[in-house]
This record gives C-alpha cells, structure tokens and sequence, in this order.
C-alpha cells in the first residue's frame, strides 16, 4: 500500500499519524524531490485508515 504497511501488523492512529509524518518529511512538495500527487495519495491513505481506527461521530444515540 501507499503507507507501505504490511497485512499483517497491528495499525492504530498513532503508528498512521507517525508513518505519514516520515513520509512527508520525503515527499511533501516543498522539499526537493517532493511530490504533490504522491503526498495526495499518502494523506489519503492515512485519512482513510485513521478515519476506519476512530470511531464514528454518528453513533447511534443511548437507548432511553
């Protein structure tokens, strides 16, 4: 994958949040070599898992 996990290891936000900092210190735009579209799909990415490992602000509300 983009975040270049593998299948099998535990994900939680923080080891999201952390691999997409190391990837942006490579790859963000404004560093030489950088990448707007690879940093595109890098924060997509995370978003995306981060957003899976939260939970959901839409919970259902408690039973009266």
């Amino acid at each position: 994958g983009v975040l270049g996990f593998s299948p099998t290891q535990p994900i939680t936000v923080d080891v999201v949040s952390l691999r997409r900092k190391e990837l942006a210190r490579r790859y963000h735009p404004d560093v030489r070599g950088g990448s707007l579209s690879k940093m595109q799909a890098i924060n997509a990415a995370a978003d995306f898992l981060i957003g899976d490992l939260m939970p959901s602000s839409r919970a259902s509300p408690p039973p009266p």
